[in-house]
Order: structure tokens, then sequence, then C-alpha cells
């Protein structure tokens, strides 16, 4: 039988699970933090767009504007229609820091315990280790 373990405190929340023999099976930290944004969607304003340097400016709420660079994956595709004022969906790769906006990107993904959404690809990825569970539990049946 599995073992649940809660440790709650004001910042955080620790939640472990463990098998019968000890081993750790499952861990989960979770930061009660409202400050931090990495891994966040927003829907945002673009408010400059800099096409010497391939990049642009959106305004996702944050004391400073989010940089998003053009020069990569689905955002080459979007540099051409990007226009000042337009709303773009964007997830949050880097934090704010030292002055400077978050860094965002235009590939969004939504990642879950086995799986990963991509906006973009509009497919599902599931994890090669729930893959080889499941081939496993097939094979022994």
């Amino acid at each position: 039988m599995h073992k649940i373990l809660v440790n709650v405190m004001r910042e955080e929340i620790r939640m472990a699970v463990i098998d019968e023999d000890g081993q750790l099976v499952d861990f989960v930290l979770e930061r009660t933090d409202e400050s931090h944004m990495a891994n966040h969607m927003y829907k945002g304003t673009v408010k400059n767009v800099l096409n010497g340097m391939q990049a642009a400016f959106v305004d996702i709420g944050g004391s400073q504007n989010a940089y998003l660079n053009l020069q990569q994956g689905k955002e080459q595709k979007i540099l051409p229609r990007l226009s000042v004022g337009q709303q773009i969906l964007v997830q949050v790769v880097k934090e704010e820091m030292l002055g400077k906006g978050a860094r965002v990107t235009a590939d969004v993904s939504l990642a879950g315990r086995f799986m990963v959404l991509y906006h973009i690809l509009k497919a599902c990825i599931f994890l090669r280790k729930l893959l080889m569970k499941q081939y496993v539990l097939n094979y022994k049946n």
C-alpha cells in the first residue's frame, strides 16, 4: 500500500508518494508564491515590432513588456503578419528579472504528467515512459 506524505507551510506545499518498500514513487512541490510567471500563458498585445532584430515586445501585464524572439520555431512564420496593437497568445519561457521583461514564445504547449499538448502541432505527445509501461502491461496480458 502506498503512503502519501504532505508537508504544508506558508511558502510551499510538498507531497510525496512512497511505496511499500519505502521507495519514493512521486514528489510534487507547489509554491504559493504568486509572483512567478514561468510556463503561464497570456493573451498579450504587441507594443513594438523590431524587424531588424526580428523581435517583438508584448504587453502581458507585467512591469515590463515581454520579449518575443521571432527567429525560431513558429515565430518565424508570424513575423510578416505581426503588427502593433495585435493580440497574440504567448507562454512565458523566462521570468522577469533586473528590469528586463519576461521572455515569451508563441509555441504554446500544455505539459501534463503523462503527455504534452502542442497547440501548433495539433497533437498530443505521450511520454515514452508511459508508452513503455503500457506496452509491458499489454504484453503480459
